[in-house]
């Protein structure tokens, strides 16, 4: 017999269910069979046993798939044990069939797929799991397909790819599939005939809720139900008919064509209708499988006394119950209605925040509401699973909300899994330093190397020491650069480890080359063991670099994965992902073997499929006595009093259906009741917890960016919400925005949070200090420095001192008066080889190779400070061209006069700076880069020193571009220059000088060229310092809005001061012009 009961209320079918269960039977140790549709619904059913009992025992649930395979293995001999047919045999059945496909017209869309795939195996695995996946759906949803295909027949539409896949399925499935619909026929045959094995069957069965009904487990149920009693507990949300209702528009437009006919339609609730067909489906569905021919197969059990709403939510829900709708606002909306809740928020961070604050309200207004009334649902709960942590997980104690992740691996589970995979996998990617130390720190890489958590950072600044990036040596980059030729070690792997072991061996004042290796300088003692273990961890790697593309049998591949899980990740043994990673081998042996797979196949494919098998591996959300954050859907039909539900972004949810080309459900033009859709099946989720949800229903999504001033629609689902709430509720849409929808700010310390009058309050008072500061803040703007700082009291001041000062007077303030340090960005990622030099890398070339007379290719690239390949060479050689002409001036001189350190006087100052012996016929100061500001001043404060000195001699300045000679000075000109620096420096050192060193020289620079006034070139230089404020972090820590759009009213005063005296003691010269007054004063032989 089989019967339908259904409701509204999952309390009411459970007590029903009890009813039904709770009847004698003639066995009582035979366990109470229950099919239940999800793993949370089934532990839901546990507590409420135990809770309604006392006890849960002997109660066993299982899937309405798995009971309908052990009822035929208890009846029909010859069962196999594991369908023939699952997914994941279907996979490796069709990998293998189509490596050998028939050269027919009809396999042409196939052989020209796999033809331009490379590596053709991979290629052909991706076919065949995308061929298997639409399989499957045909055998669940199309069953009547697959038999005509059987026969030879085609299903009479145009559907591409019909051809193939009909000529595919009968090659390899159909008799297998059609023996196993023969099943059915046979347990039916077999229980009829012998009504004895009856017995070998549950008394009685009892589905509590479905969400899908697939065609053959309908027919299995409508068969069994003649041998013993089946019940279907539905879970319907209205008390009314509505299988054949319509949508109120399409109605309203159909009447207008064909009035007598759309007479016997009636509209239904529009959310009703647009979200649930998903459950009018199954409710039509189940309506079929009754078929009414007996007085008591349908019951209803909807509680039609109910009390009159009222909150907001109950009348929604009893308006869906009673199917109740008319475009009448008469819904009143009570000021302390917080029933629906719509927070718009900047990001999923603030979601939570809001999230956790609402919560603790609502535990405040209720002390009967607990944490296990509440759940948190998502639609991505994984890639949440870190915010969520972030916010619920590091809150005081005072304001801490019992809660659990469930649903999503652990993070245990995850990481052994990425450990073991990456052992082979690293290899097969450009293996940068990034990845393999990500690598490394998993921990169970960790415990495999005797490593702790303090050691990885040491093992991160070893690696960039020895200037590794990627690559395991030249023959990884060739295989990865497509270029044979391209073999260069430099700053692979290989490159620096050689570098490490040789630093650990030779003595530790080994200078220069051993081998064409420089050793790695200034290692500890320490480090040796890090050296050892860096070494060995690569070699374990570099060890399966081949053996992920190695082509063996399936089961020697296995055997090979087992053994090295065991080597290195024994001391996970016991534990739950140890358990979970063996258990996904021992199926994939199985697999294998049902599929009868004995090719040999490359190593990869079975670490692919362990792969997706230790995904959807995931645990199931299970319910419990606390807040549960889970998947959307999981949980679902689960009655809580609070439910929220996070990320209703319009991009997130529904679901976008992923799309295979190859599915022929999406071209059927006439589809059926049940058949699969996940945007339906999200809406009936939506559907289910908007009407499970006892008391409070919270709605999350981002409706802003939080880096732009962008606005996002939320999910469709929320605007029909909304939109039905305003044609309801008196007042209409702006009552529904003003008290149902709440906009939340940017940051959690918004000052309005703290605010007695304001209705959304926040209690975490870390907070408060940061809202309190806002509130001080001046609309004025205010200088960084409100006065001026303490003048230093020390009088020795270096002149590199001077010259780093006036170079960046906002970075020099920060860092050496206030010891603010700010990090400049990177240019370049350290995954990334250099191929080329930044300024500062080409400068230090140019730098050692000016200072040395022997060729220093070998030694610099020994050094890893060269780019991999010719690209070095050229950079070196491009260098040495630079320097040919600085290079033969300072070679030429035959005087090596040794710089003498001097202390000179300067007003109250004392100067420390190392100068040439006064003897000296003139003063050279070189630097290896083009003529720039800050060089050309470090020149002139030398000359300026020189002269102080007493030297009264011509000073030289080399650049690579140009020769500048600056004419003497007497001591009293010197020391006033010197003196107008000093005091500028002075107040630098109080309060930031907005003063730009090249701004100061192009300024100078124009003035004494005389083609424009003064006043337009000071129009020129506040448009160049906005650009340079902008464009430069330490400019703008130490500017505010004014002061960044003009330069200072002491700029040109300043710029004169410090340039004037350069140009009108400069003088440019060629390099032949300095080689002559060299000459004359007896430099050069």
């Amino acid at each position: 017999m089989l019967t339908v009961s259904q409701s509204h209320s999952l309390e009411t079918l459970f007590h029903q269910l009890a009813l039904f269960l709770g009847r004698k039977q003639d066995n009582p140790l035979q366990p109470l069979t229950i099919l239940i549709p999800s793993l949370a619904l089934g532990r839901w059913l546990n507590y409420q046993w135990a809770h309604g009992f006392g006890i849960s025992a002997n109660l066993q649930t299982a899937f309405p798939a798995d009971f309908m395979w052990q009822c035929f293995s208890h009846i029909v001999p010859d069962t196999p044990k594991s369908p023939l047919l699952s997914p994941e045999v279907m996979h490796w059945r069709l990998f293998h069939a189509l490596a050998q496909l028939p050269h027919e017209p009809c396999y042409d869309v196939l052989q020209r797929y796999l033809a331009r795939t490379a590596p053709s195996a991979l290629g052909r695995w991706q076919l065949a799991g995308r061929i298997a996946q639409v399989f499957g759906y045909y055998r669940i949803y199309r069953r009547d397909w697959l038999a005509q295909w059987r026969e030879g027949q085609y299903v009479n539409q145009e559907l591409r790819h019909q051809d193939w896949q009909a000529a595919l399925w009968r090659h390899l499935f159909a008799e297998e599939h059609h023996q196993q619909g023969q099943l059915l026929a046979q347990f039916y045959h077999t229980l009829k005939n012998h009504p004895q094995c009856v017995k070998r069957l549950p008394a009685r069965v009892a589905i509590f809720t479905t969400v899908r009904l697939p065609p053959n487990e309908l027919e299995f149920f409508r068969v069994l139900s003649t041998f013993i009693d089946i019940h279907f507990y539905h879970f319907n949300p209205s008390m009314e008919y509505w299988a054949d209702t319509v949508d109120e528009k399409w109605l309203a437009k159909m009447r207008i064509r064909y009035p007598k006919r759309m007479s016997l339609y009636d509209k239904g609730h529009p959310l009703l209708l647009t979200w649930g067909k998903q459950q009018r489906d199954t409710f039509r569905l189940l309506s079929e499988l009754s078929g009414g021919e007996q007085e008591n197969d349908w019951l209803d059990f909807f509680d039609d006394d109910a009390v009159e709403p009222s909150t907001l939510l109950q009348r929604l829900q009893y308006s869906i119950l009673h199917l109740q709708h008319e475009d009448q606002q008469t819904w009143p909306l009570l000021a302390e209605d917080n029933s629906i809740k719509i927070h718009r928020c900047h990001s999923l961070t603030r979601q939570l925040e809001v999230l956790h604050d609402n919560l603790l309200t609502l535990f405040a207004q209720d002390p009967n509401l607990q944490p296990h009334d509440v759940v948190v649902m998502l639609p991505d709960i994984a890639s949440a699973s870190g915010a969520i942590e972030a916010v619920f997980g590091t809150v005081s104690k005072d304001r801490h909300i019992p809660w659990q992740l469930t649903g999503v691996a652990s993070v245990a589970e995850n990481s052994l899994w990425r450990a073991f995979n990456g052992v082979y996998e690293l290899s097969q990617q450009r293996f940068s330093k990034s990845n393999f130390m990500d690598w490394l720190s998993l921990p169970p890489v960790l415990t495999h190397y005797g490593l702790v958590a303090e050691d990885i950072e040491r093992c991160h600044d070893l690696l960039e020491r020895a200037a590794i990036y990627r690559y395991l040596d030249g023959e990884h980059r060739a295989q990865h650069s497509l270029d044979s030729k391209d073999t260069d070690t430099v700053h692979s792997f290989l490159f620096g480890l050689e570098r490490l072991l040789l630093a650990i061996t030779l003595p530790s004042d080994f200078q220069g080359d051993y081998a064409g290796i420089r050793p790695v300088l200034g290692l500890s003692s320490d480090d040796f063991r890090l050296v050892g273990i860096l070494a060995r961890a690569v070699s374990d790697i570099a060890e399966r670099r081949y053996l992920w593309q190695q082509v063996v049998a399936p089961l020697t591949g296995l055997q090979q994965l087992k053994t090295d899980l065991l080597r290195f990740f024994v001391a996970q043994v016991g534990t739950r992902a140890w358990e979970n990673l063996h258990k996904a081998l021992d199926d994939l042996i199985e697999t294998l073997t049902i599929a009868r797979m004995t090719d040999p196949i490359p190593l990869y494919l079975l670490l692919n499929d362990l792969s997706q098998r230790v995904a959807a591996a995931a645990p199931g959300a299970v319910p419990g006595g606390v807040v549960h954050f889970s998947r959307l859907g999981a949980l679902r039909l689960i009655p809580y009093k609070v439910i929220c539900i996070l990320g209703l972004e319009d991009t997130a949810f529904p679901r976008r259906e992923v799309i295979n080309e190859f599915d022929l459900l999406r071209q059927d033009k006439m589809p059926r009741a049940g058949d699969r859709s996940r945007r339906d099946d999200d809406k009936s989720m939506f559907l289910e917890a908007l009407m499970s949800a006892k008391q409070h229903i919270l709605l999350f999504y981002n409706a802003f960016s939080h880096h732009e001033t962008k606005v996002f629609p939320p999910s469709s689902l929320i605007s029909q919400l909304v939109d039905y709430l305003s044609r309801r509720v008196v007042g209409g849409k702006s009552a529904i925005e003003q008290h149902c929808i709440v906009t939340h700010r940017l940051q959690p310390f918004s000052p309005s949070y703290f605010k007695p009058e304001q209705p959304q309050q926040t209690y975490a008072s870390e907070w408060l200090a940061a809202a309190q500061a806002v509130l001080n803040l001046s609309d004025k703007n205010t200088c960084f420095v409100d006065g001026e700082l303490a003048q230093p009291h020390e009088l020795l001041l270096e002149l590199e001192q001077l010259s780093r000062f006036y170079q960046h007077p906002a970075k020099y303030f920060l860092s050496q008066v206030l010891k603010v340090y700010i990090a400049e960005l990177k240019e370049q990622l350290g995954d990334e080889e250099p191929l080329t030099l930044n300024q500062l890398a080409q400068w230090q070339l140019r730098q050692q190779l000016v200072l040395s007379e022997t060729p220093l290719l070998a030694q610099l690239r020994a050094q890893g400070q060269l780019p991999v390949g010719v690209i070095g060479e050229v950079y070196c050689q491009q260098s040495l061209e630079e320097l040919t002409a600085l290079k033969h001036a300072l070679a030429q001189r035959n005087r090596q006069d040794t710089a003498e350190q001097k202390q000179l006087a300067c007003g109250e100052y004392q100067l420390l700076v190392k100068l040439p012996p006064l003897t000296a016929p003139y003063q050279v100061v070189y630097t290896v880069s083009k003529q720039s500001p800050k060089h050309v001043f470090k020149l002139w404060l030398y000359h300026l020193a020189w002269q102080l000195a007493g030297a009264a001699k011509p000073s030289y300045g080399l650049f690579l571009d140009t020769v500048y000679k600056l004419q003497p000075l007497s001591i009293p000109e010197a020391a006033t220059y010197l003196q107008q620096l000093i005091h500028y420096f002075q107040q630098g050192q109080q309060r930031p000088l907005l003063f730009d060193l090249k701004l100061g020289y192009d300024f100078c620079q124009k003035v004494n060229a005389a083609k424009k006034t003064v006043d337009e070139l000071l129009l020129l230089a506040h448009k160049d310092w906005a650009a340079t404020v902008e464009a430069d972090v330490f400019w703008r820590q130490v500017t505010n809005a004014n002061q960044t759009q003009a330069v200072d009213d002491a700029f040109q005063g300043l710029a004169l001061c410090v340039w004037q005296g350069f140009f009108n003691h400069q003088q440019e010269m060629t390099w032949t012009r300095l080689n002559e007054e060299l000459m004359a004063a007896g430099a050069l032989t």
